[in-house]
């Protein structure tokens, strides 16, 4: 498995996924809120720089599927930026 830096692109709340992109990750990394690691409520927003642990794997028409999403300390709406 591969730890990439990655940009949230899309994220639906009601469904509980998003799409994450990055270099080396061609048409995507597909997300599901149960890989995002922070506290309360699991979501990610878009735009946010996002760190995955991502396998190959096909998952919903993409390549990629992340098993562990952690935003970036200090990025934009992640917790660390909020305090």
């Amino acid at each position: 498995m591969d730890v990439v830096l990655a940009v949230v692109q899309a994220w639906d709340d009601d469904e509980g996924w998003g799409v994450c992109s990055a270099e080396g990750l061609p048409g995507g990394c597909w997300v599901h809120f149960s890989a995002v690691d922070v506290p309360g409520y699991r979501r990610l927003t878009v735009g946010d720089q996002v760190r995955l642990v991502v396998e190959p794997v096909e998952q919903d028409g993409y390549a990629f599927r992340a098993v562990r999403c952690s935003p970036v300390a200090g990025a934009a709406g992640s917790p660390a930026a909020a305090d």
